[in-house]
């Protein structure tokens, strides 16, 4: 009965802490505290989606460790992470690799084209994934930026990109005339924009 009794309390303990808010904690802990970070790790290792994700951001663009930071990322868009699979699949784009490229468009464009059930346009999603993926870029020195000349060729003959503006990241969500390609591509040079500073 104890050990059950334990088993359940641990249980309960975990579920909290991979539901836990980090809202209110820096994404680098420059002056980490014991308690601070023995919470987080044990958010880590509840698989709190969110630790994951900042964690993966850290690796990837701070400290340069693209396959860690891409492990990382991928278990938090796993747990459904919304920002981490928008910036994964911005990553994966990134890659030159055939096969990762189309994985990271199937990824982006997830989130592009998605309306959220308690969302009342689909650019919701997508405003909240730049938001919060920018408010972790501000927070980190980037040693490991994207390559913003990596886009793909669009063939479409009905895609209308190229009758638009495309200065800044679009917000009329409602118009998917643009192909898959194109909106990939725009999306991906703005982050890229924007993890370098420019945007």
């Amino acid at each position: 009965c104890k050990f059950f009794h334990e088993a359940v309390q641990d249980d309960f303990i975990d579920f909290i802490l991979r539901h836990a808010s980090l809202d209110e904690l820096p994404v680098i802990q420059w002056t980490s505290k014991a308690e601070v970070a023995s919470f987080l790790k044990r958010c880590e290792h509840a698989q709190n989606p969110e630790v994951l994700y900042r964690q993966g951001m850290v690796e990837f663009f701070y400290n340069n460790q693209i396959d860690l930071g891409r492990e990382l990322l991928q278990r938090s868009s796993n747990s459904g992470h919304t920002v981490a699979t928008y910036v994964l699949g911005i990553i994966f784009l990134d890659s030159g690799d055939h096969q990762s490229i189309l994985r990271g468009r199937e990824l982006l464009n997830r989130i592009l084209t998605k309306r959220s059930n308690n969302k009342t346009s689909r650019g919701e999603d997508v405003e909240e994934c730049r938001k919060k993926s920018r408010r972790v870029i501000r927070q980190l020195w980037v040693n490991n930026s994207l390559n913003p000349s990596q886009s793909q060729a669009c063939n479409s003959s009905r895609c209308t990109t190229g009758q638009k503006n495309v200065n800044g990241w679009s917000s009329n969500y409602e118009d998917m005339s643009d192909c898959e390609i194109c909106r990939c591509n725009r999306e991906f040079s703005h982050f890229t924009k924007m993890v370098l500073g420019v945007n």
